[in-house]
């Protein structure tokens, strides 16, 4: 009797464990929200890859993430897009007289990430010679836990025409419910908290007569036929949301050395800041007492900033490089402003230096306009045109080779044999009597 008694006690905690379960599931299951959870968000890093030859220019920027199965799916991207570019650069020149230097430029926005995706957009800007550049997107989504790319098969259920669903939700967004004959891609689309965003391409734009580039649809009304865990509406928490950090003022050096005697020349670096090499060259610029002038490009020192402050703490000055380095001559006049005053500001913001300093990419002039805020640096060692120096020494020769009393020196900050090569000049250099000096110095 005793042990039926147990029976009975076990069987039925079973059953109110069994429905506690299903009263879970089901609460689970009727609920679309979720809270993001902000440990599981990425901490991006920024990659840069600029290139420099005689018949082409490239500048490409790309994020970096904890994921590495993420990290070779863009990686694969950047290296095709550029493979592309080369080729039809390459069969330009070929057919046709045109003398112009060709572009590649692909910058990148994060457009969202969650504990479970991870969504990227690169904006790809191709000039090769023609009337006018051609700008193209690439949007990608990532799932976290397996690194897979996403596409539309794999967010959408399978049997469901997901395709003629977002048609008609997109012609509505666009008040064109009587457009029968016009079709969109879907080529792009992205994930987002509440919403899935679809991106019209320029052709699409003109063929439905709207200016609008991005097209915003609920989750709520794709969700029967969303996958379920892609359905759910995510609610971002207060540490997402937080305010932009703020920079405490920085202890620095005078920034105006006193005159310096004697043989003089400007060591100056490009393309900066870098978390690891940037260190090694101000290491490097310390070991000789070397005083030094760093242009750097805007969206880097937002990635960077701590790398970026150090360059002034350490008593260096800094310079515009612009914001994502782009061919400056092919920008329009409020994206010139922009690339420039952007960058400007968050110097001021991040390091409390106001410059007006700059240096244009691929040896960009600085229109009119921009003439009374800014001043060009120019160089007479430019190490960073001739991709073809792949090691310190050759580095260091072509300096060495070619320096003089007023030497305005280029090296770059990306390069990953920079701070060795930079040893060897400044080992060099000093036995030859050489002092090293702001950019300004030699300016005066």
């Amino acid at each position: 009797m005793r042990r039926l008694n147990i029976y009975v006690a076990l069987l039925s905690l079973l059953l109110i464990l069994t429905a506690c379960s299903i009263f879970i599931a089901d609460a689970n299951e009727g609920s679309l929200k979720v809270t993001s959870d902000p440990a599981s968000h990425y901490d991006v890093s920024m990659k840069s890859d600029i290139e420099e030859f005689e018949k082409y220019h490239i500048t490409i920027h790309y994020p970096q993430t904890p994921n590495d199965q993420i990290d070779q799916v863009i990686i694969d991207y950047v290296n095709q897009k550029k493979d592309v570019f080369k080729k039809r650069s390459y069969k330009v020149v070929l057919n046709s007289e045109e003398q112009s230097v060709h572009e590649l430029h692909i910058d990148y926005d994060i457009v969202y990430q969650d504990e479970k995706v991870f969504v990227v957009e690169f904006i790809e800007t191709t000039d090769i010679g023609q009337k006018q550049a051609d700008v193209s997107r690439t949007v990608m989504n990532f799932d976290k836990s397996s690194g897979k790319r996403l596409d539309l098969k794999n967010l959408f259920k399978k049997g469901t025409n997901y395709k003629k669903a977002l048609l008609q939700e997109t012609k509505e967004k666009l008040g064109k419910q009587s457009e029968t004959d016009s079709s969109i891609s879907f080529e792009n689309i992205a994930l987002s908290g509440d919403s899935l965003l679809v991106y019209l391409t320029g052709e699409e734009q003109k063929r439905w007569n709207t200016s609008t580039s991005k097209v915003s649809i609920d989750k709520q009304v794709l969700k029967d036929i969303l996958v379920p865990e892609y359905a759910q509406v995510v609610v971002q928490t207060q540490e997402e949301n937080k305010a932009e950090a703020s920079f405490p003022k920085i202890e620095k050096s005078d920034q105006s050395p006193e005159r310096v005697e004697g043989k003089k020349v400007a060591l100056t670096f490009d393309n900066g800041p870098h978390p690891k090499r940037t260190p090694l060259i101000l290491d490097v610029l310390e070991k000789y007492d070397a005083n030094a002038t760093f242009f750097m490009i805007g969206k880097r020192v937002k990635h960077f900033p701590e790398t970026a402050r150090e360059v002034v703490k350490q008593g260096h000055m800094v310079g515009n490089h612009t914001w994502t380095h782009p061919g400056f001559e092919r920008l329009s006049d409020s994206q010139q402003k922009a690339q420039l005053d952007k960058t400007r500001d968050l110097i001021q913001e991040v390091m409390g230096v106001n410059t007006n300093l700059v240096r244009l990419p691929f040896e960009g002039k600085l229109p009119e306009a921009f003439r009374d805020r800014y001043e060009v640096v120019p160089w007479t060692i430019n190490t960073t045109e001739d991709w073809n120096l792949t090691n310190a020494s050759e580095i260091a020769n072509a300096v060495i080779s070619n320096v003089e009393d007023g030497s305005i020196i280029v090296l770059s900050s990306l390069h990953s044999v920079t701070p060795e090569a930079l040893d060897i000049i400044l080992d060099e250099l000093t036995a030859q009597g050489y002092s090293f000096v702001p950019v300004s110095t030699l300016q005066k």
